[in-house]
């Protein structure tokens, strides 16, 4: 029964040693858990949503109705490709700094039927439908900085400046098809009519016209992101972001609307004020390094 007593009694003076040496009580071992200021790295890719739109005003006052195929220049939107290499630093508890280097493709187009004036060899002037299509495509290399804040510990808002760098030069494509039940066509240099026009043009920066496309764009951009775990250091984000920058093109176009040009004569033309807003849906694998 000694024996007991002192086997017993073993484990509670070895307790009362360690009292003695840490006045605290024994250490409590935690589960581990990532730093409150991580360094994140992550790659992203994914998609932009594109809306562009700009005012085109007649000068003499006269409004050709129905609207002529330049009605079409009006508004576009597209869908393009997006991808990105980002840092996120943590600052605090709930707030970090985001910066990222990626490619962003801008495209957007529109399409309608529109009317136009047709003249037979005799001067008969009578109105035709024409297809119209347009695209415009811009590359862009996107620099963007941006302060993160964490709603919860998997959701998190971002906002922040962004800046679109050209990279070589504007693409446009136009094609214009007359209704294949009509006469009219379009003369071709040999002299023959033609149902479809098609023009093709690459514009930069530095070339010789009275509205060049914008070398470079600045603006902001708002972004909410979403963390989930894959393993320890690992995370999938999916991301939603808007853009708002300035015009991807330096100042308004001055034209002429020939499309009633039999009837009304060529009409004075100016295409103002384009903007391009996009959203950017993203998924990114994020990795923890620190």
């Amino acid at each position: 029964m000694r024996w007991r007593c002192a086997l017993a009694l073993l484990p509670l003076l070895l307790y009362a040693q360690e009292d003695v040496l840490r006045p605290r009580g024994a250490p409590v071992f935690e589960p581990w858990t990532e730093a409150r200021t991580p360094i994140r790295l992550g790659l992203e890719g994914g998609i932009s949503w594109n809306s562009a739109s700009q005012s085109i005003n007649y000068y003499a006052g006269v409004q050709p109705t129905p609207p002529t195929p330049m009605d079409i220049f009006k508004s576009g939107s597209g869908i393009s490709p997006a991808a990105a290499a980002a840092v996120d630093i943590g600052i605090a508890p709930k707030l970090g700094l985001q910066f990222k280097l990626g490619y962003e493709q801008k495209k957007w187009s529109n399409s309608g039927t529109k009317i136009a004036d047709c003249e037979d060899p005799f001067g008969n002037v009578s109105p035709v439908s024409v297809q119209s299509h347009y695209t415009v495509q811009a590359n862009y290399l996107a620099i963007g900085a941006a302060l993160r804040y964490d709603l919860t510990p998997q959701l998190w808002l971002t906002v922040g400046p962004v800046y679109h760098r050209l990279l070589g030069k504007v693409r446009q494509t136009e094609r214009y098809e007359v209704d294949p039940n009509s006469d009219c066509g379009f003369p071709g240099p040999d002299g023959n009519l033609y149902r479809v026009l098609e023009i093709e043009a690459e514009i930069g920066p530095d070339d010789p016209v009275s509205a060049p496309p914008s070398g470079g764009r600045f603006g902001a951009e708002l972004g909410i992101g979403y963390r989930i775990p894959l393993s320890p250091g690992l995370e999938l984000v999916p991301r939603l972001s808007g853009q708002l920058l300035s015009s991807p093109r330096n100042g308004d176009v001055d034209t002429r609307d020939w499309w009633r040009g039999p009837t009304l004569g060529p009409l004075p033309v100016q295409w103002k004020g384009l903007s391009l807003y996009s959203v950017l849906l993203t998924v990114g694998v994020w990795f923890t390094i620190q």
